[in-house]
């Protein structure tokens, strides 16, 4: 079954969760025991360990999918700060679990990547428009252009009028 379904491609070759591979061990001891009910015994937790692999990763890439609507959702209303709780409860999750999950799914936590969002985007508009830097601020959900400065340069090593002058017209 394991390697019809690697075949097949519902399966493929990777890291495995560690809790489920424990089980592997067990099921081996059985499986060496002459006995046919011991066999079949180990047989069927074999089947029992590939299923329930199989719906770890499909339960995985549907959170996947869940935490890729959100980032939809926030580059869709750029402008808006969401509260965690909030974007937590748009994914039925808890707050501990949505963070987790996010983290898993993009590598930094939520309200870090709405941030670096914000500033890359701003970034962007610094070098492509000869709009205001308070006015790009403010269309990031930043009303604090100083404010707005500040975590532009913890992001992107600069200040935004460095940030312009050294990448406008490029």
């Amino acid at each position: 079954v394991a390697d019809n379904f690697l075949r097949l491609g519902i399966f493929k070759t990777g890291v495995f969760p560690t809790t489920m591979l424990r089980r592997i061990p067990q099921i081996w001891e059985k499986e060496k025991i002459p006995s046919l009910q011991s066999r079949i015994n180990a047989f069927m937790e074999l089947q029992k360990l590939i299923v329930d692999i199989y719906n770890e990763r499909l339960a995985t890439k549907a959170e996947n999918n869940v935490i890729a609507g959100i980032i939809q959702e926030l580059e869709k209303n750029i402008g808006r700060w969401y509260q965690v709780e909030e974007l937590a409860e748009m994914t039925e999750m808890s707050i501990s679990t949505f963070r987790r999950k996010f983290k898993q799914a993009t590598g930094v936590m939520p309200k870090r990547y709405i941030e670096e969002l914000k500033i890359h985007h701003a970034a962007n508009d610094l070098i492509n428009s000869d709009k205001k830097i308070s006015r790009i601020a403010a269309g990031y959900g930043y009303f604090d252009p100083y404010h707005f400065s500040r975590r532009f340069k913890m992001i992107m090593g600069c200040s935004p009028e460095q940030y312009r002058s050294a990448f406008a017209g490029k």
